[in-house]
């Protein structure tokens, strides 16, 4: 009893001294503790259509070491850390989101504020009164304010009103850190506001490519409806330029963090392309010594199928099942989960390409980024794709060979996928 009743005289004396604030003013009693960087709740969801891939080391570099490449091309060890991918190329229904989110955004900023549309910065959009603006387009009075966004009356073959998409566009905006970082690390110092980088991006693809790509060629059909028919939905999505993907990113991005800003909850999460490095450790997923992300030698296998949608035979199309690119996931996954890392469709990568860079990069995440404005030199703009395409040959779906296209060029064989970073804690609870 006596126990007893020493512990209840213990808790009192404390729930005293406590609240004589003998501890010190607002709780302080002379210790530092921790302070988080947030009260809201944690993200722990899985990033929709994407796999975890964990940290790890690879053999970086070309599989044969060619000589007139040793220089240039060497093999080297590096670690990459942990991140997300998503599992297939960016599809045209996907994509088709962004471009119909900005349709509607602009469409809003038109008509409610009074020709806005440019003022990407100044005005805060209502998804609520933006689908009843959307709902309401075609009464005179919407399509008078939407005048800037329809076609010149010259350009119309029809009479009727319709908006132009090449005129839609999302506006970019980001601190340049690795910028601020390296003039830093040189003893140079500019105001933070030259390092915030911005450029408006027309969102909707090139469909005139499946034109421009081929001379001589009858493409009509493909101009017409390979990202407007529903039949292409899930389809690679193609025509889009490393900026426009760049800008795909950037907008999923910020749909994200403006639902969780609204519902009180917390998240690190940015998308982003991946790095050259991250790529091609996905693309082998675990194997060092493989030539495909299926880790055969072969592009066929024991049944004689094409393990890829490439350029067999001297150009006998059709043979893999695929005379242009066809529908994501239609081949074997690699180790890692991940679909179409060799052919379909090449991919852009966030790394800069620059021949020599195989000799300088870090050990830990290697990338060589360069930001090029639009009047920068054309060297400066050249940025690395990876996998191959279906109009390639096996070469190029060989898990290190690179090659490089000009961040303002699109492509009928080029397309991407998104990676999305996330702190340690999160990624441990959601990769188990």
């Amino acid at each position: 009893m006596k126990f007893y009743f020493r512990i209840l005289l213990f808790l009192y004396t404390c729930f005293i001294f406590i609240s004589c604030g003998l501890l010190g003013k607002g709780g302080n009693d002379g210790q530092v503790r921790e302070t988080p960087p947030t009260t809201y709740k944690t993200d722990k969801s899985i990033p929709l259509g994407m796999v975890y891939i964990r940290d790890g080391s690879f053999v970086f570099g070309p599989n044969d070491e060619e000589i007139d490449n040793s220089y240039s091309a060497t093999k080297k060890d590096k670690t990459i850390i942990g991140f997300w991918m998503d599992q297939t190329e960016i599809t045209n229904d996907r994509y088709r989101t962004f471009v119909n989110w900005v349709k509607g955004n602009m469409i809003y900023r038109q008509i409610l504020a009074d020709g806005g549309a440019a003022s990407f910065d100044s005005i805060v959009v209502d998804e609520r009164k933006m689908r009843n603006v959307i709902k309401n387009i075609n009464n005179r009075a919407s399509q008078e304010k939407l005048t800037p966004l329809a076609p010149e009356e010259e350009d119309k073959i029809e009479s009727s009103f319709f908006l132009d998409n090449y005129k839609f566009k999302y506006h970019v905006k980001f601190l340049d850190l690795q910028g601020v970082a390296n003039d830093q690390k040189n003893k140079i110092k500019k105001p933070l506001r030259e390092y915030i980088r911005k450029y408006d991006c027309f969102v909707y693809p090139d469909t005139l490519i499946w034109l421009k790509d081929f001379a001589n060629s009858y493409n009509e059909p493909l101009t017409r409806l390979y990202f407007s028919s529903p039949s292409y939905g899930q389809y690679p999505v193609v025509g889009v330029t490393w900026k426009q993907a760049y800008a795909f990113c950037h907008w999923r991005t910020q749909y994200l963090l403006d639902y969780y800003k609204k519902n009180k909850i917390f998240t690190e999460g940015t998308f982003r392309l991946p790095t050259e490095a991250e790529w091609e450790y996905a693309a082998r997923a675990g194997r060092n010594n493989i030539i495909y992300p299926w880790s055969g030698p072969n592009t066929k296998d024991f049944s004689g199928r094409f393990l890829a949608n490439f350029k067999p035979n001297r150009g006998r199309y059709s043979l893999d099942g695929g005379v242009s690119p066809v529908k994501v996931g239609s081949f074997y996954a690699n180790d890692f989960g991940l679909f179409d890392l060799a052919g379909n469709v090449a991919e852009w990568t966030n790394t800069a390409y620059y021949e020599g860079s195989y000799n300088y990069l870090a050990d830990i995440n290697p990338d060589l980024q360069i930001w090029a404005e639009d009047d920068a030199p054309q060297k400066k703009k050249r940025k690395i794709i990876r996998g191959g395409s279906w109009k390639d040959i096996s070469y190029y779906m060989q898990v290190g060979t690179r090659s490089f296209e000009y961040q303002d060029e699109a492509s009928s064989s080029i397309g991407f996928r998104c990676v999305y970073e996330r702190g340690p804690k999160a990624q441990k609870i959601l990769s188990k």
